[in-house]
């Protein structure tokens, strides 16, 4: 039944999985333009 949801329906399943990977997502980005001298 889990494996057939759709992505989304996953999230809300997994709320701070879904934000931990949200706020990671954001640090890496914000890492590399840092690394990359944009800021």
């Amino acid at each position: 039944e889990y494996a057939a949801m759709p992505l989304h329906e996953k999230a809300m399943e997994n709320k701070w999985l879904a934000g931990g990977s949200v706020v990671a997502t954001l640090l890496v980005v914000v890492g590399l333009l840092v690394i990359g001298g944009i800021i």
